[in-house]
């Protein structure tokens, strides 16, 4: 009597194995569907789009990382990219002060994060940081010159992300 019961188990186990298998490939097949067109790369990362269901302004919504290595690599040259894009534009003013400096780079509209900026174009990708931007722009303006709390920042309040390079291969979903 067990032996009828560990065998109808077991050919229970199978063929809900077999359905669970049938089913994730037909998930596969579909999520096949709705994947457009992938990006060349840039960096050795690609972007594709993937209808998670939410809108957006860009081509692509999701980037692919070849491992785990690979995707910290990135990051560290994306801060990498920043810091020689900043320390190329700095070293041509030397003899200014930090205010001399500020109002310098107002003056030739130097952007910090045009390598993130570029990018994020070279994917079509939308970005975390591309979406936070405009947000942190509005808050800050909002803010006295006396006592800014950053815990109030979209950054800190919507998302939990500070890290520039770490929000530049997110999208907006995190």
């Amino acid at each position: 009597m067990k032996s009828y019961k560990i065998l109808i188990a077991l050919v229970a186990l199978f063929m809900i194995s077999c359905t669970d298998e049938i089913d994730f490939q037909e998930s596969l097949n579909t999520e096949e569907s709705d994947v457009k067109a992938m990006s060349s790369g840039y960096m050795g990362v690609q972007s594709t789009f993937i209808d998670n269901g939410f809108s957006q302004n860009c081509s692509r919504n999701m980037l692919i990382f070849s491992d785990f290595a690979h995707y910290h690599q990135v990051l560290f040259d994306l801060e990498e990219l920043v810091e020689d894009h900043e320390e190329n534009y700095i070293s041509n003013f030397d003899h200014l002060d930090d205010n001399q400096l500020e109002l310098q780079e107002a003056a030739d509209g130097f952007y910090e994060y045009l390598p993130l900026q570029i990018f994020e174009n070279e994917l079509s990708f939308c970005s975390l940081r591309r979406h936070l931007e405009p947000l942190e722009d509005a808050w800050l303006s909002q803010q006295s010159y006396t006592g800014i709390d950053f815990s109030t920042s979209p950054s800190e309040t919507d998302f939990f992300m500070d890290d520039e390079y770490e929000a530049t291969v997110l999208n907006p979903q995190g």
